[in-house]
């Protein structure tokens, strides 16, 4: 199935690529895997053993695919933080973790301006795009976000390489925003800037063991990146 003494790095592989689509296709994972360098001959093959081992599920309906179970999202924890530790790069992640919070606020913010004219609750206008002025301004910001969280991803890569694919995705979303692709912000693109940003999130997460609950709430209430 994998090369020898790779297992445990194709199951890590295979279970975070379950955690970051949240319900995934057997391609899904076999593409995360791919994007990650990790031998897996067989996919399906592994993803049968691990639900036979209780880490995934597969399920039918509206939604089907395979999604974690509570052991799996733990197991997937453990062997990304023995990996971390084995490269010593925690502290560098972590490290790296801290500034993308301090952007995410930030970045939450100029979704929300994207969408809505006005965020005040008791009077939500939403975002028609026809004023071009008012959008470019949002993506201006947009880009001042961008270009805080470039070194981020360029430490991130620098210290795992499975992180590394975020910095030209982010850019490419970027262009395409640019370019006038509307979607590309945050709703029906191929790879939209907010749904990589959520991904990463969540990457950097399970990375680090960290629970969402137990982050701060994000404060939205600033429009500009810190200097």
């Amino acid at each position: 199935m994998t090369e020898p003494g790779s297992l445990a790095d194709a199951t890590r592989a295979v279970l975070l690529g379950v955690r970051l689509r949240a319900v995934a296709s057997t391609d899904d994972v076999r593409m995360s895997v791919e994007a990650e360098d990790v031998v897996v001959d067989d996919v399906d093959a592994l993803l049968r053993q691990l639900e036979r081992a209780g880490l995934v599920e597969h399920r039918d309906g509206r939604f089907p695919g395979w999604r974690l179970t509570d052991d799996g999202r733990a197991e997937g924890e453990r062997l990304l933080g023995v990996e971390l530790d084995t490269a010593g790069a925690r502290a560098g992640v972590q490290g790296a973790y801290e500034r993308f919070l301090a952007l995410n606020g930030i970045l939450l913010r100029v979704c929300t301006d994207w969408q809505l004219v006005d965020a005040d609750p008791s009077s939500l206008v939403v975002n028609d795009h026809v004023d071009p002025t008012y959008d470019r301004a949002v993506i201006d910001r947009l880009r001042a976000v961008h270009e805080q969280l470039q070194p981020v991803c360029s430490s991130l890569g620098a210290q795992v390489a499975r992180f590394a694919t975020y910095e030209p995705r982010f850019a490419t979303a970027l262009a395409g925003v640019d370019a006038g692709d509307r979607e590309g912000f945050d709703k029906d693109a191929l790879d939209p800037y907010h749904a990589i940003w959520f991904e990463l999130h969540d990457h950097l997460l399970a990375t680090l063991g960290i629970d969402r609950s137990t982050e701060p709430l994000p404060d939205t209430t600033h429009r500009a990146p810190p200097p």
